[in-house]
């Protein structure tokens, strides 16, 4: 003890001259000090000496040695080499850990109650049975910087300081866990946790999730790198509270279950409860599970900015890329989501479940974006919306089903059900472009649906559906617009064509208020503009331009419709135009985008196609149709101007320049009994 009392009045004294760094290791752990911050360093009971508060037992000491490296204050370094790892703590931050332990390639850091300053903890190198567990009651940087980490009995990074924790990824970076871990994922962060840097992440999840987070999830404006799930068994992000993303690339391969999971935290008062932000960055999903989730929160969606790619496999029966348990916002960002697996039977809800690029148990408003959104699955939808649902603004989707009919009975399925008109409806999934529980209101955007599948609408209400803006194109097997309620066009322009029902199907009243209109459906009893006569429902004509063609029409009944409207019976081939003119006074003109021959109506969805038997009705309503007044219907005309899918208003007729051979005389109508 001598010797060493002797050494250490030689090594302060050297600290007191020029030295710049005092270095004490103790086991794996260096404790380094430097000499501006060193002060009085007391010895005591030849047993202890205490540096900066921090009091250390001499026969615990390894050894001390000056040196001139470098301490950056409250800083922490850890490095991994294979079977063992050491730690390097700034002299200034000591006294406030109360523990610090390497065993093996398995480092533990806890933070004492008293500290009040942030530390940051840098961690590198390479451990194929390492970890890193830290706690605490402060908040904490955490920086991975080109680390290589599995750990086989626990997370390989395990944060449970439930504060803050700003998470800077640098280099490149992997953690992985193994499936004998008692963990709940590789990457664990119990708090807050902020991500940034310009480094990658790769993370596998053998046991439970890639990455659990008991808390927020922030992806930062300052995050310019890369987060990617090669697999997990479950979630590939397993979040409480809410995950935010403003910058970035997230990449989730082959998540067992949902890609990102977002669940509420049970305190009320937790900010954003449940909620998924996105406002930016990239995230590319792939989802090959059966009734799993891309992006699936129990509360509110907003995504504002960013670009979203999703892909649900033919595995994924069920599956839907984007849930929200509430409402779902959308005002920007560029989605390409893509579903291709069938329906399953759902037994919790005793009830067929389908695939959905879009799913929201609330409302939906898209006032902004671009949308791509695609369907093969049996019963495949492209929008599913428990509420009402808003299309607005600048909004752009595009939606194409091809999918057929699904049906389930009790966990039955059947591939040809023979009776599915008149089956339940917790039986069967019909595949749909877009379909609401609520009320449909489009004011603005483009929607262009597509569905060639049996049974397939293209954008169904079940309420009340208002389109008062926009443009919408709708091309469908079954109904290309239909509302269980009511119907108000009041302005757009729509265009819809169904190659086996109606074009615009009302179960309530139809009310045509204003915009420019097309609407084809296929033969005879299928309409072009259909509301539930049945019911005594019925056509009001109050404004707008409307061509409807098909094996019938509904025509006005009460004396509120107020704008005139002609009909004609008769066949015209695809690419002929029909002019209606009163005297030498163009009324509008419309060029056939399908055939409708002989007496019959049309089938067939492209130019040429026809056939069918029944008459072949046509409707027209403008402002500029007066009742009892005198038309002549020209069906082979060669038409000028500007149209819009075919359909010439007045005002867009710049020439005439024949009126071909076939024409008839028709009269203006108002309404009739």
């Amino acid at each position: 003890m001598k010797r060493f009392t002797l050494f250490l009045i030689v090594l302060l004294s050297a600290i007191g001259i020029d030295a710049q760094t005092l270095n004490v290791v103790v086991g794996s752990v260096t404790y380094q000090v430097p000499a501006a911050q060193a002060g009085d360093m007391v010895y005591s009971d030849g047993t202890f000496l205490t540096i900066l508060n921090k009091k250390f037992t001499l026969s615990a000491v390894d050894s001390m040695y000056i040196d001139n490296s470098t301490v950056t204050d409250n800083a922490i370094k850890v490095s991994y080499n294979g079977t063992s790892a050491s730690v390097k703590v700034a002299g200034n931050c000591m006294q406030y850990l109360n523990e610090v332990k390497v065993s093996g390639a398995n480092v533990t850091v806890v933070q004492g109650s008293a500290l009040a300053q942030e530390l940051s903890y840098t961690l590198t190198g390479t451990s194929t049975n390492g970890s890193f567990y830290m706690d605490g009651e402060y908040k904490a940087t955490v920086v991975l910087n080109n680390l290589t980490l599995t750990c086989t009995d626990s997370a390989a990074v395990n944060i449970e300081n439930g504060k803050r924790i700003a998470v800077d990824i640098e280099g490149t970076n992997s953690l992985a866990d193994a499936s004998s871990s008692a963990g709940k994922a590789a990457f664990v962060v119990n708090g807050h946790s902020e991500f940034t840097g310009s480094g990658s992440l790769s993370l596998t999840g053998n046991k439970k999730h890639a990455f659990f987070g008991d808390e927020y999830v922030f992806l930062k404006k300052t995050f310019t790198g890369s987060i990617t799930v090669e697999s997990s068994v479950k979630d590939g992000f397993s979040i409480n509270q809410y995950f935010k993303m403003n910058n970035g690339t997230v990449t989730i391969k082959a998540p067992g279950d949902d890609g990102i999971q977002v669940e509420t935290t049970g305190e009320s008062g937790d900010e954003d409860n449940g909620q998924v932000i996105i406002n930016g960055g990239t995230l590319n999903i792939t989802v090959p599970t059966a009734d799993t989730k891309g992006i699936k929160c129990d509360s509110l969606m907003t995504i504002t900015g960013g670009s979203i790619n999703i892909a649900c496999t033919s595995t994924a029966t069920a599956a839907k890329a984007l849930k929200s348990g509430t409402d779902m916002n959308i005002s920007g960002g560029t989605f390409t989501i893509s579903t291709a697996g069938s329906g399953l039977w759902d037994s919790d809800e005793s009830a067929t479940s389908a695939c959905a690029a879009l799913k929201s148990d609330g409302n939906m408003n898209i006032s902004g974006g671009t949308l791509t959104l695609t369907a093969t699955g049996k019963g495949g939808k492209g929008i599913s919306c428990e509420g009402a649902l808003t299309i607005s603004d600048a909004a752009a989707i595009t939606i194409s089903t091809s999918g057929n009919i699904y049906v389930n009975i009790n966990g039955t399925e059947y591939s040809n059900y023979s009776n599915v008109d008149n089956l339940a409806d917790a039986y069967k999934s019909s595949a749909k472009g877009i379909k609401a529980e609520g009320n449909v209101n489009i004011s603005g955007g483009t929607v262009n649906v597509t569905t060639t599948g049996t049974n397939a609408e293209g954008i169904e209400s079940k309420a009340i559906l208002t389109i008062s803006g926009g443009e919408i194109v709708v091309s469908s097997y079954d109904d290309a617009i239909n509302s269980s309620s009511h119907m108000y066009i009041t302005g757009g322009s729509v265009y819809v064509s169904s190659s086996n029902n109606d074009g615009l199907d009302s179960n309530g009243n139809m009310y045509i208020q204003g915009g420019v209109i097309v609407a084809y459906g296929t033969t005879s009893p299928e309409c072009g503009i259909d509301a539930n006569e049945e019911e005594n429902y019925t056509v009001y004509f109050t404004g707008g331009t409307l061509v409807g063609i098909g094996g019938g029409n509904s025509h006005p009944t009460n004396s509120s419709s107020t704008q005139g409207y002609v009909t004609y019976s008769g066949s015209i081939t695809n690419g002929n135009t029909m002019l209606l003119r009163s005297g030498s006074t163009n009324v509008m003109a419309f060029t056939m985008g399908r055939t409708y021959s002989g007496s019959g109506g049309g089938g067939g969805m492209g130019p040429g196609q026809g056939g069918g038997s029944g008459s072949t009705s046509f409707i027209i309503t403008t402002p500029n149709v007066s009742s009892s007044s005198s038309y002549t219907l020209y069906t082979a005309a060669t038409v000028s101007g500007t149209a819009w899918h075919g359909l010439y208003t007045k005002d867009n007729i710049t020439a005439v320049s024949s009126t071909g051979s076939s024409s008839s005389s028709v009269t203006g109508k108002q309404y009739s009994n």
